[in-house]
């Protein structure tokens, strides 16, 4: 699918489904160059990993202690781009159920604090902190366990300060 049908596919799903905070090129930037990987749409049966983290935490966090802007660095990866990024070989971003994002106006580990300590359920997420984003994936939605991690530098064992 070439990014037009993406973006139509894509916006058309989210509106269907009252998403007016997320974008079709937040999902998936169809066409994003890491070397000579393209990055390429999602299968469609994925855009409910999607919906499941736009209703789930990332709504969540958008609202949590006064609404503020969420910025998604990156959201659906597809197997060629994950590895040229270096990736997880695992990485729930394989399935549209991650995003790396920031909440304008906070930093990175207070928006993990929070989702770790009053998010109703962060035992169904995977939490990753790193020095500029956070890592939110809803691994324990789709039968994974949960998980909590640090990465490039970020505070190791944050979720236990």
């Amino acid at each position: 699918m070439n990014r037009a049908d993406w973006e139509n596919h894509c916006g058309f799903f989210l509106e269907a489904h009252g998403v007016g905070d997320f974008t079709s090129a937040e999902v998936c930037a169809v066409g994003r160059m890491k070397g000579t990987a393209s990055l390429l749409s999602p299968p469609p049966e994925f855009m409910l990993h999607a919906l499941k983290l736009i209703e789930g935490p990332l709504n969540w966090i958008r609202w949590y202690r006064g609404a503020a802007p969420i910025a998604v660095n990156s959201w659906y990866r597809s197997t060629d781009y994950n590895r040229a990024v270096g990736g997880a070989t695992n990485s729930m971003h394989l399935t549209c159920g991650a995003a790396d994002i920031n909440k304008a106006g906070w930093e990175p580990k207070a928006v993990a604090l929070a989702l770790h300590n009053d998010y109703a359920m962060a035992d169904k997420l995977g939490l990753g902190l790193y020095k500029n984003f956070v890592h939110v994936d809803i691994r324990g939605m789709l039968g994974r366990p949960m998980a909590r991690w640090a990465g490039d530098g970020a505070q190791k064992n944050w979720w236990a300060a």
